[in-house]
């Protein structure tokens, strides 16, 4: 019997050694590809981080930059050089000496793109940056790459929160009295209110205004909702407010909404009266008898007189012992010129060592020169009101005017403000109450000022920080 040849012919085998030696030489070329390709990609992920790295210490420089200059450099007048190495790094920031303070500034703004509160205005203090960014170890051999230079201007920023759209802000009181805040009465904004402790106001149904702003979301839950221009509820426009601040208040935190920007104990670069002293101001006390013919008069028994119709009338600090203050506005001639006269400034202070107590503010007529108002009663007295009463409200008058009560809660008058619409060209701001009739027939409407002048310059200001890369 014969048996089956079950192995390989000479020519099959030559066929599947071929095979296999192919198989053997693409999976040797695949696998060196493979090889070369995770090479490639671990050293791509390798820069990868080195960069990602690198931009995590640019920003961290950028951040601790902004960060010094918030808690250090809106508040002051001048400081020096500041360097700054960060922790577990070469990383270091260097911030040059700042010679001039953000609320004293007169350097107006250039053409840059504004992302602040000031609508491309205001005033400027430029800080150029200086950051030296480590590098982490980039070469095989291990070869120190140096050192990248960042170069970024911050800017501090100031401007008037009223011109820049803010026409009413209700600041955090210094103390929370009893008596709490209030705002409230037929009033209408067209711009913007601004809560700085919602929990502790009460906002009256009948305000209106375009939008408004609140500092943090958890602060919402306890607020009041607040109307439209149209009589609608509607939310704040945010909860997360740009960090800016109008002054110092004792110890605490500059950015809590407090002010003292009138006349603070100790010598401000935001101080109002040191400004007017500065430029030059007339002073006048109710216990004094004044008149010197450019347009305030005090009788010595508490009561002055001003005349927003004198050409020669300029800045006035009114001194204690005032019991009432009459502002008197301009004729219909002089009404239509009034835009030409120059910008004033008016503050009464009282200290505690003033035996008359303020009482009353009065605007007769109509004014269209424009004017600060700045009034600081001792906080002593703080708990009584001040009445205040537009007397010929009936001709719906305007007021070029912003309004700024420290310690003051400004209650109306209703007896001596007749039916009426009455318009504030400026804005308001105190830290107390202001409370506007609940009459229907009885109008307030708060608008803004598009023309300010010198009022620029008089207007006590909000400062903040702005920053933008420097190319040069």
């Amino acid at each position: 019997m014969k048996s089956n040849n079950i192995g390989l012919k000479p020519l099959e085998a030559g066929s599947t050694i071929l095979m296999s030696l192919v198989v053997m030489t693409v999976g040797t070329v695949g696998l060196a590809s493979w090889i070369s390709l995770l090479s490639a990609r671990s050293s791509h992920i390798n820069n990868k981080e080195n960069v990602l790295s690198h931009r995590i210490e640019e920003l961290n420089s950028r951040s601790v930059a902004r960060e010094s200059l918030y808690s250090r450099a809106l508040t002051i007048r001048q400081s020096t050089p500041h360097f700054i190495s960060m922790p577990n790094s070469d990383s270091r920031t260097i911030i040059p000496a700042i010679k001039e303070s953000a609320f004293s500034s007169t350097t107006t703004v250039n053409s840059i793109v504004s992302v602040g509160q000031g609508n491309g205005h205001g005033f400027q203090v430029g800080i150029p940056v200086s950051m030296n960014v480590e590098r982490k170890w980039g070469t095989a051999d291990a070869t120190r790459l140096p050192s990248s230079t960042y170069l970024r201007n911050y800017l501090l920023r100031s401007r008037s929160a009223q011109l820049s759209g803010d026409l009413i802000v209700m600041h955090r009181p210094e103390s929370n009295t009893e008596k709490g805040q209030r705002l409230s009465g037929n009033i209408k904004v067209y711009g913007n209110t601004l809560i700085w402790d919602p929990k502790n106001i009460f906002i009256g149904d009948s305000l209106r205004t375009s939008t408004y702003m609140i500092p943090t979301i958890t602060e919402f839950d306890d607020a009041k909702a607040i109307r439209d221009l149209d009589g609608q509820y509607f939310p704040p426009s945010n909860f997360t407010m740009l960090a800016m601040t109008s002054s110092a208040v004792g110890s605490r935190s500059v950015f809590s909404g407090e002010i003292d920007i009138i006349d603070p104990s100790h010598t401000e670069s935001w101080s109002m009266k040191e400004f007017i002293e500065e430029i030059g101001c007339t002073r006048v006390r109710g216990n004094v008898i004044h008149n010197n013919g450019r347009g305030v008069t005090s009788n010595g028994l508490g009561k002055i007189e001003i005349d927003l119709e004198s050409s020669f009338l300029s800045n006035i600090h009114i001194e204690d012992n005032v019991s009432e203050v009459h502002f008197h506005g301009q004729s219909n001639f002089i009404f239509s010129h009034a835009n030409r006269l120059s910008e004033v400034a008016v503050i009464i202070t009282q200290s505690s060592e003033s035996i008359l107590d303020l009482s009353r503010i009065f605007f007769h007529g109509k004014s269209n020169r424009r004017l600060v108002v700045a009034v600081k009663k001792n906080i002593q007295s703080s708990s009584y009101d001040v009445q205040y009463a537009f007397t010929k409200a009936s001709i719906n008058p305007l007021w070029r005017m912003i309004l700024i009560a420290e310690d003051t809660p400004l209650k109306i008058l209703e007896e001596q403000n007749p039916f009426g619409q009455v318009t504030i060209q400026g804005g308001i701001a105190t830290d107390q109450s202001f409370e506007w009739s609940e009459n229907g027939n009885k109008k307030l409407n708060v608008i803004r000022e598009t023309d300010p002048k010198f009022l620029e310059y008089l207007a006590p200001r909000s400062a903040w920080i702005e920053s933008y890369p420097n190319t040069n």
